[in-house]
């Protein structure tokens, strides 16, 4: 186990944990990709109080974009250019949006202000191989993430355990060797 800070939404994570691995749906022409971290602590995190002196598994993700869109345009946080790589940990890649056209390119100077989609930053902690497999699954009403006890987007009334996303999939094939608990809880009618 080691000590690893993560960023989050507000501030830093702090963990004692294994980077056991991680997947992500970048195919190299995307503006937009997730990436999902497995790691598997020991110990307890002041957000989940049940994992006390007990193992647990993470999972964090990480939403990048590269989008950029003018001040008046699509969506985003306006902020001058100055501050982009504060707010995006792709900032070196970023490009304008086709369908807002910002006036956009390395040479914009850094005072002026846009809107940047900001790389986001999700964390769950699981106290079972069983909780983490399950929620790389997607709803079989919906195909989202699931959403038991949320509201969907989508107006779906009821979340119903579905398939496993791709990159849930990916990411459970290189799980499974990596960690027993995993290989073990892995339900029969999953093949990777």
């Amino acid at each position: 186990m080691q000590r690893i800070v993560l960023p989050v939404k507000a501030g830093k994570l702090i963990i004692y944990a294994k980077r056991l691995a991680d997947e992500d749906n970048d195919t190299g022409d995307r503006s937009r990709w997730a990436q999902l971290v497995a790691y598997k602590g020991f110990g307890v995190n002041e957000e989940n109080a049940e994992t006390y002196n007990r193992e647990y598994y993470l999972l964090y993700a990480i939403g990048h974009s590269l989008v950029v869109h003018a001040a008046d345009g699509c969506k985003g946080r306006l902020a001058p250019v100055a501050m982009f790589g504060e707010l995006n940990e792709d900032a070196d890649d970023l490009e304008a949006c086709p369908d807002c056209e910002p006036d956009f390119s390395e040479d914009t100077p850094p005072d002026v202000q846009l809107k940047i989609e900001v790389t986001r930053y999700s964390h769950t902690q699981y106290t079972s191989a069983t909780a983490l497999i399950d929620s790389l699954r997607k709803c079989q009403a919906c195909s989202h993430r699931p959403h038991e006890g949320k509201t969907c987007g989508c107006k779906c009334p009821v979340y119903v355990k579905g398939e496993l996303s791709q990159i849930g999939q990916r990411l459970l094939a290189k799980l499974r060797v990596l960690d027993e608990g995993i290989a073990e809880a892995l339900p029969a009618e999953i093949c990777l």
